[in-house]
C-alpha cells in the first residue's frame, strides 16, 4: 500500500512537472527554423499542395498531412498552437512510453513501479520538453514508434495488435526518415521468435507496414520519385562538414551534448551495465515477459543512435523521438533487476526501493532541469563581454510583433518575402514559390532545370525573384539571403552583397527589429518602392 502511495505521488509530481515545463518551453522556449517551414508545409498541404510533388520537403509526408488537420489551429494562435498541439503529442508518447515500461516489466508492481520510473525520466526533462514543444518532428515520430512498439506487448488480438503495429512503424519512418531503421529489426525479431501466434504476428505486422506504405509513401514515389529521394535521403548526405578534424570535434559535441541533455537517464543507464557486470543486480527477475523482448528495443536504439551518430553533422536532438521507448526499457530493465530486498517470496521490488528510488529519481531529474542551459535561454539572449544581455521580451511576443508589423505594411497583401517561415506563418501570408524551405531553399549552383523540379531556387531564380516579386514587403533576419544549399555553408560575402544589392533596388529598408528569431539576429523589414 505505502509502495503505491509512493507511485501515485511521484506520478503527480512528474505530471506537475510536465505541465510546469511544457508552458515555460511554449511560452518562453527560443524560437526554431524549423517550427516556420514545417509549418508552413502543413498549411500547404490543407491548401491542396503536396511536399515533393508541389514543394520541396526534407522529411516524409506524414508530418505535413496530419498537421494539416491542425492547420485551422495554427492560423487562429499561430505558432503558439502549433507548439501546444506539438507538446500534447509529447505527452501522449510519454504516456505510451509508461504504459510500454509497465508491459515490458511484466505488469503488477514491477510493472507500475516500471511506469512511473519512465514516467519520471520523460517528464521531468526540460531538455526533451523543449524538443517537443517547439515544432518539429520529434513528438510525432516518438508517438508513432512507442504506440508500435507497445502494440506488439499485446497477447490478445494478435493479429489486429501486429497489423497496428505495422502501420504505425512506418508512419513513424514516413514522419522520420531515421526511425525506418526500427521496421526489419522487429521483423526480424517476430520472425525469429518461437512462440504461439508467431505467423498471425509476423504476417500482422508485414500486412500493416506494407498497408501503410502503399498508402503514405507510394503515391509520392510514383508522382515525385526525385523529390522524395532527395528529400529523404539526398539532401541529408550533402551537407560540408570540413576536415577529418571537424568531422571527429561534431561527433564527440553530439555525444557530449546528449549526455547533458539526458544526464540522469545516462548516468542509470551506466549504472545499469555496471550492476549487471559486477553482479549486484539479480538476474531478470521478471516471470511474465513481454511478447517482444526488451532486446529487441536496445537494437533499435542502438541501431538508429547509429544512424544518427554517421550523419555528416549529428544533432543531439535527433535523439529525441527515441527518448521515450530508451526511458521505457531502461525503467523495465530496472523493474526486473533490482535486488529483493526481504525474505518473502514476493517477486515485487522491495518497498525500500520503491520508497527511496523513485523520489530520489525524480529530485534527480528535477535539479539537472533547473540547472540546464534550456532554462537560461527563456530569458537570456546571449553575452555581452561580461554581461548577460537579458531579453526584454519572450521570443513568441517579438515574433507576433513583427508578423503584425508586417501585416501593416502589406496593405491587405497575401504575399511575403521572406526565408523566415515562421513569419509568415505568424503573419498568415505566404511566401513566393521556391522559398518554402526557408533558409535552405538556395541552391545556388544547381541548374534552373533541377532546382525547378526540386522546387528550390538557384542564384538566377533568386536574382529574378529579388528583382521582380510582387511582395509590398520584404523580411530577412540573419538567416536569409546568407545560407547555401544543400552544403549548408554560408554564402560568400561577394554573393550576399549582390543578394543584398539586387534586394535593395526595388525594396527600401523601413524598420530593424534586433534579437529576432532563432539565434537573436536582426530582423530587416523592407518595403516596395512606391508602395506607401
Amino acid at each position: 500500500m505505502k509502495n503505491m502511495r509512493v507511485i501515485s505521488w511521484v506520478w503527480v509530481g512528474s505530471a506537475g512537472i510536465w505541465a510546469l515545463l511544457a508552458a515555460a518551453n511554449i511560452l518562453l522556449g527560443e524560437l526554431n527554423q524549423d517550427e516556420g517551414w514545417y509549418l508552413y508545409a502543413a498549411r500547404l498541404t490543407a491548401e491542396g499542395y503536396l511536399p515533393f510533388r508541389d514543394y520541396a520537403f526534407t522529411q516524409g509526408p506524414v508530418f505535413p498531412l496530419i498537421y494539416s488537420f491542425l492547420d485551422p489551429i495554427v492560423q487562429r494562435y499561430g505558432i503558439l498552437g502549433g507548439r501546444v498541439c506539438t507538446a500534447l503529442l509529447g505527452l501522449g508518447a510519454a504516456l505510451v512510453a509508461a504504459s510500454l515500461a509497465r508491459n515490458l516489466a511484466g505488469g503488477g508492481i514491477r510493472g507500475s513501479y516500471a511506469a512511473a520510473l519512465a514516467f519520471i525520466l520523460i517528464a521531468a526533462n526540460v531538455y526533451h520538453s523543449y524538443f517537443t514543444a517547439v515544432v518539429k518532428t520529434y513528438s510525432l515520430t516518438a508517438l508513432f514508434l512507442t504506440g508500435s512498439l507497445l502494440l506488439l506487448c499485446m497477447r490478445r488480438f494478435v493479429f489486429a495488435a501486429a497489423f497496428a503495429s505495422g502501420t504505425l512503424v512506418v508512419l513513424a519512418a514516413a514522419t522520420r526518415s531515421s526511425a525506418a531503421v526500427a521496421a526489419p529489426i522487429v521483423f526480424l525479431y517476430l520472425l525469429s521468435r518461437k512462440e504461439e501466434g508467431r505467423t498471425y504476428r509476423v504476417l500482422g505486422f508485414a500486412a500493416g507496414g506494407l498497408t501503410a506504405a502503399i498508402m503514405f509513401l507510394l503515391p509520392f514515389a510514383l508522382t515525385a520519385p526525385e523529390g522524395l529521394w532527395f528529400g529523404l535521403f539526398r539532401y541529408h548526405t550533402a551537407r560540408y562538414v570540413g576536415s577529418p578534424l571537424h568531422l571527429l570535434a561534431f561527433k564527440a559535441g553530439f555525444l557530449s551534448r546528449l549526455a547533458q541533455g539526458y544526464f540522469v537517464a545516462v548516468v542509470m543507464l551506466i549504472g545499469l551495465a555496471i550492476g549487471i557486470l559486477t553482479g549486484v543486480m539479480t538476474k531478470d527477475q521478471n516471470r511474465n515477459p513481454s511478447p517482444l523482448p526488451r532486446s529487441a528495443i536496445w537494437l533499435i536504439v542502438l541501431a538508429i543512435s547509429a544512424v544518427h551518430f554517421a550523419a555528416p553533422f549529428p544533432y543531439d536532438d535527433y535523439q529525441v523521438f527515441l527518448f521515450p521507448p530508451t526511458a521505457a526499457v531502461l525503467a523495465a530493465a530496472y523493474a526486473a533487476r533490482i535486488r529483493i530486498m526481504t525474505h518473502s517470496q514476493n517477486r515485487s521490488p522491495s518497498g525500500q526501493v520503491v520508497r527511496w528510488m523513485l523520489p530520489t529519481v525524480f529530485l534527480a531529474c528535477v535539479c539537472a532541469s533547473f540547472s540546464s542551459p534550456v532554462n537560461q535561454s527563456w530569458l537570456i539572449a546571449g553575452r555581452d563581454r561580461i554581461w548577460w544581455k537579458t531579453k526584454t521580451e519572450p521570443d513568441l511576443i517579438r515574433l507576433c510583433r513583427a508578423a503584425r508589423l508586417v501585416r501593416e505594411l502589406s496593405g491587405g497583401s497575401d504575399l511575403l518575402l521572406t526565408q523566415d517561415c515562421y513569419l509568415a506563418v505568424e503573419a498568415r501570408m505566404h511566401v513566393p514559390r521556391g522559398m518554402e524551405m526557408g533558409p535552405f531553399c538556395y541552391f545556388p549552383d544547381w541548374s534552373q532545370e533541377r532546382a525547378e523540379r526540386l522546387h528550390v531556387l538557384n542564384r538566377d531564380m533568386m536574382l529574378h525573384l529579388l528583382s521582380n516579386c510582387a511582395a509590398r514587403v520584404a523580411a530577412f533576419s540573419g538567416y536569409g539571403l546568407s545560407i547555401q544549399a544543400p552544403e549548408i555553408v554560408p554564402l560568400d560575402a561577394e554573393e550576399v552583397e549582390l543578394l543584398h544589392r539586387t534586394l535593395q533596388r526595388r525594396y527600401r529598408l523601413h524598420s530593424r527589429i534586433p534579437q529576432f528569431g532563432q539565434a537573436h539576429t536582426t530582423l530587416e523589414i523592407y518595403v516596395l518602392e512606391g508602395s506607401d
